[in-house]
């Protein structure tokens, strides 16, 4: 057995992004990057604008919620917070009529914290304020990886929504993570062979139709209050996948008995045809109502999108 182990070394954050503007924020739009924020407070995040104008003002990333279409305000810094950033978080999420709003920073002073809890007791539940860390970790010569702390988030994805037998709380990641569990034995009891994967900490599960880029995706949204069920195409398909399947829109929803929300994204790489249904996560007693709407929607979902995906000629546009 190996018993060596390196050791985590702490690197500073303008090593690696000597510029704030030109290079954290730069960094933080690109998709990838974007995606890991938004899996560490659960939100699936895609990226609008850098440097998107805001009046007279121009905040650091306007990024979109993919779940909901709404738009989400990013601030982010290399310091230590600031009455400064406060004030600018505010005026772009006012601005931009942002519902969510994230600020990323190398450390969070206390009354920043207190004033963002401030904020999500007293705004809307359906307005969101965030605030994360920024660290970077290597071990010996590795490249640095980069790691999100959230030091606050918004009520609703805190407070106990499921307590177990010794009381402990239970985040939302958790509350995820049981949901899903649950929902691939209820599929393999009900003899579905579509949710085969395991779950995980995370607001969607992804299920196969049998195309690279194209798949059907299970939602909860803790936030909104309800959960969906979806066909999400990325890109480079998305371009002319969707639009095929638009041609067959009348058909489709017949087939389905229902209407969907036809989402193109062509900005956005991806777009999404999606049914939603109003649920509260947090009443675990009524879980068995989402898990019977999400096996009847899955199976409808791929028996009517499934061929027609697979018989897309899309050669001609470099998918395979």
């Amino acid at each position: 057995m190996k018993n060596n182990f390196g050791t985590l070394v702490k690197v500073d954050l303008r090593e690696y992004w000597p510029h704030e503007a030109h290079d954290f924020t730069k960094w933080l739009f690109a998709s990838d990057n974007l995606s890991l924020l938004g899996e560490t407070i659960g939100i699936s995040l895609e990226p609008i604008e850098a440097e998107s104008s805001v009046g007279s003002f121009s905040a650091d990333i306007l990024a979109k919620d993919s779940d909901t279409d709404e738009k989400v305000i990013i601030e982010n810094q290399l310091e230590k917070t600031n009455h400064s950033h406060l004030g600018q978080i505010l005026t772009y999420a006012s601005g931009s009529e942002s519902k969510t709003v994230i600020w990323v920073a190398k450390e969070f002073r206390d009354e920043h914290i207190k004033t963002l809890d401030w904020l999500n007791n007293m705004t809307p539940d359906d307005v969101s304020f965030f605030g994360l860390e920024i660290e970077l970790w290597k071990i010996g010569r590795s490249e640095p990886a980069p790691k999100f702390n959230v030091v606050c988030r918004p009520n609703v994805w805190t407070k106990s929504f499921n307590k177990s037998s010794k009381g402990e709380v239970k985040g939302i990641k958790v509350v995820y993570n049981e949901f899903w569990s649950e929902l691939r034995e209820y599929f393999k009891n009900n003899k579905s062979s579509l949710a085969s994967q395991k779950g995980g900490p995370k607001h969607w599960y992804n299920i196969a139709v049998g195309r690279s880029n194209f798949k059907i995706a299970l939602t909860l949204n803790s936030v909104k209050s309800q959960i969906g069920c979806e066909i999400y195409i990325k890109a480079p398909e998305a371009d002319i996948g969707f639009p095929l399947l638009e041609e067959q829109k009348e058909a489709i929803e017949n087939e389905l008995g229902t209407t969907l929300n036809w989402m193109p994204l062509p900005k956005k790489g991806a777009s999404r045809i999606v049914l939603y249904e109003k649920f509260e996560i947090s009443d675990r007693e009524r879980w068995d109502v989402a898990m019977e709407w999400f096996l009847k929607w899955s199976d409808k979902f791929h028996k009517t999108f499934s061929k027609r995906i697979k018989d897309m000629s899309l050669k001609t546009h470099g998918a395979p």
